[in-house]
């Protein structure tokens, strides 16, 4: 009867250690898994909202950035679709409107940031240049728009050099920075993290 107890012991130690193996198996997955859903929910990186901006037109002397929104967008250029985020950096806000209107009174100016991907591709983390392709390439456009002795102005950063680029983004937020000047002597650099919604169109 010895080896039968022998025999029946070291049974019970082999079915013990296969189900620690399997237990630590399920607990490798279940912690590959929490890691996993980790990195989906990490925040988007903030930055400090800040903008200065100059050009021939419009100065901006004494401009204080106070509002900051963005948009994502679904456009079209010919038969091409793209996906912008275009975002709006302003020393005003949009009032009682369902959108940020142009500017109505001296002394208010914004700058519009569009950053669009290539036809077919998401907007993403990167850098986006003020040289490339709308549809094409991820680009970056650029202009500013403000109400200057009465008049509204407007500036587009045309054969521009510089770029921008996403920080981080998810489905909710956009972190972002730009630094771009053109042979005019404009000159736009800005970083924002701002939420986002999404266009109806």
């Amino acid at each position: 009867t010895l080896p039968l107890v022998i025999i029946t012991i070291f049974s019970f130690i082999a079915i013990l250690a296969i189900a620690l193996l399997f237990v630590g198996c399920g607990k490798s997955e279940e912690a590959k898994v929490e890691a996993k859903d980790a990195a989906k929910s990490e925040p988007v990186a903030k930055v400090e909202n800040s903008l200065t901006f100059s050009s021939e037109a419009i100065s901006g002397e004494g401009f204080t950035l106070s509002y900051v929104e963005a948009v994502k967008h679904n456009m079209q250029a010919g038969d091409k679709k793209y996906t912008a985020m275009i975002i709006q950096l302003a020393n005003y806000d949009r009032g009682e409107g369902s959108w940020h209107p142009n500017p109505k009174e001296n002394g208010q100016y914004r700058v519009t940031v569009n950053f669009s991907a290539p036809s077919g591709q998401e907007l993403k983390a990167g850098t986006y240049n003020v040289a490339g392709k709308m549809a094409e390439e991820f680009y970056l456009s650029v202009g500013i728009e403000g109400m200057v002795d009465g008049k509204t102005k407007t500036v587009g950063l045309y054969n521009g050099q510089g770029s921008g680029e996403i920080i981080s983004i998810d489905d909710k937020t956009i972190s972002a920075k730009i630094d771009v000047k053109d042979e005019k002597g404009t000159t736009i650099t800005a970083t924002f993290t701002t939420s986002y919604t999404k266009s109806q169109f």
